[in-house]
């Protein structure tokens, strides 16, 4: 059975820490791996009016540097639930708040991420607008669920957590 030997901090940074791992994987066979833990876990919200309409964000990510369209999402901060987070974040990118059901927890990478995400499917929307901390331009971007499916389908949408959101969605929704 795998187990941690030895766990050590190599890295500290402002939006993670990386923590060498002495790890065991059978008698004998001892490997070295590194994780990336971002200090917490996120909230990602597939928002979905009565018409069936998906909102998601338009934002630029300077790793893989574009612009892509996801769902609304953030980390959960210090002291505060997860239902809290996703509301917030929902109200802080897109203006809407609304009735949260979770859907799953998900482990990104699990090879080298700590962090899991917790999806929710957002209905019974209204407006509520709280100013956030976002230093990028985000647009909102509002259009049936059938067509975010099919933008996944044509390899439009590639964020992960969005591409599973969408999915869930359709399923749940029975479009």
């Amino acid at each position: 059975m795998e187990k941690i030997l030895e766990s050590k901090v190599l890295y500290r940074g402002k939006r993670f820490n990386v923590t060498g791992l002495k790890i065991e994987l059978s008698p004998g066979n001892i490997v070295l791996w590194e994780a990336v833990d971002k200090g917490g876990n996120s909230v990602a919200m597939i928002p979905i009016d009565e018409k069936n309409n998906i909102y998601l964000v338009e934002e630029y990510f300077g790793a893989v540097n574009k612009r892509m369209l996801c769902l609304p999402k953030g980390m959960v901060d210090a002291g505060e639930t997860n239902e809290e987070a996703a509301l917030r974040e929902l109200q802080e990118e897109i203006g809407l708040k609304g009735k949260l059901k979770q859907l799953t927890i998900m482990d990104i990478s699990p090879s080298y991420l700590t962090q899991k995400t917790i999806l929710y499917l957002v209905t019974e929307l209204v407006h509520s607008k709280l100013e956030g901390d976002e230093r990028e331009y985000i647009r909102t971007v509002k259009l049936p669920i059938t067509e975010a499916f099919e933008k996944v389908m044509k390899g439009e949408i590639t964020e992960a957590r969005t591409i599973t959101g969408i999915i869930l969605a359709k399923n749940i929704l029975k479009l």
